[in-house]
């Protein structure tokens, strides 16, 4: 038996079965015959779907960073445990941000007796969480695919398939498929400070 609280997850349903894997067993309501680790659903939306996981393991951090390691995008936030406080966290599928917050849900600053910020350096994590969070927000709450926009923006002018549905240019709106996607990078979001920094119109 471990240090125990709760998890509230937002993630895209077509990830939804290596989630279920990753945290181990399922809930199956009467009224929901989909598989699913949420012992509470909060929100189910065609594409994405937000959940609590109650009675799981500090937090569930060990679980979060291995659904990072396989590149899954996801957004949430955690309760107090035994020895931990509240937690927030985010993915972009390329990075996890976790750290401590208030019970708001928002990521907190402790002020030492001279005025320091604890640990130096927090505002900076602080602002990388927030464009983490913004681009997974982005990423796991996109709709669907447009009946018209089913086939790739790109050269190969190939069917979309449900897996690219994240390859979406911020920039021009359209879809692109994996392969094409890779070389469109000219309007992806800037890693450092998260905005797009275009000097001439997308190529498409």
């Amino acid at each position: 038996m471990g240090d125990r609280t709760w998890l509230q997850f937002s993630c895209r349903k077509s990830d939804l079965k290596k989630i279920t894997e990753q945290f181990g067993g399922v809930s199956i309501h009467p009224d929901d015959p989909e598989e699913h680790p949420f012992s509470e659903i909060i929100d189910d939306e065609k594409t994405w779907i937000t959940g609590q996981i109650d009675e799981i393991n500090y937090g569930g951090l060990t679980d979060l960073e291995e659904l990072a390691e396989a590149e899954i995008p996801f957004i949430g936030n955690s309760g107090t445990g035994g020895g931990y406080g509240p937690a927030v966290f985010a993915c972009d599928g390329k990075k996890l941000f976790h750290m401590g917050a208030s019970f708001d849900g928002y990521p907190y600053v402790e002020i030492g007796p001279n005025g320091e910020l604890i640990p130096k350096g927090v505002m900076q994590r602080i602002r990388e969480y927030y464009l983490i969070l913004d681009v997974a927000k982005k990423i796991v709450e996109a709709p669907p695919i447009p009946i018209e926009m089913t086939n790739c923006a790109g050269p190969c002018k190939g069917p979309i398939k449900e897996a690219d549905s994240e390859n979406l240019c911020f920039c021009c709106g359209l879809y692109f498929c994996d392969a094409c996607w890779d070389s469109h990078d000219q309007c992806e979001l800037c890693v450092d400070c998260g905005q797009m920094h275009i000097t001439t119109p997308c190529p498409v």
